[in-house]
């Protein structure tokens, strides 16, 4: 498992893996779109969005389709959301519904 200090200094300038997520109407659903098509284009089975709350804070959700979702914090500590929960009910939990992701990673680890 990564930890918070390593995946909030993964940019798309350190790690080729990580994509500058388009805004889309339909970013509170999942984070990795074709920048053309606007569809999901991730196979693997996890996928990472960061988000940058209304004050600053960096959130990080990744998202596992066996195991459900993993948040990091701001300052490093993890929360843990089973299966059965959306994306956008997670990010509603830390206040950015509504926020875009400014990078996305497929795959990975959660």
């Amino acid at each position: 498992m990564e930890n918070y200090e390593a995946l909030i200094k993964m940019s798309p300038e350190t790690d080729s893996e990580i994509k500058l997520t388009p805004e889309n109407d339909i970013s509170d659903n999942e984070v990795v779109y074709n920048t053309e098509s606007g569809k999901l284009t991730c196979n693997a089975p996890s996928w990472t969005g960061w988000y940058r709350a209304r004050n600053g804070d960096t959130y990080i959700i990744c998202k596992n389709i066996n195991n459900g979702y993993r948040v990091w914090l701001p300052g490093g500590s993890t929360h843990s959301w089973g299966v059965g929960y959306t994306w956008a009910d997670v990010k509603s939990a830390y206040g950015v519904n509504g926020v875009t992701a400014y990078q996305s990673r497929c795959g990975g680890v959660c």
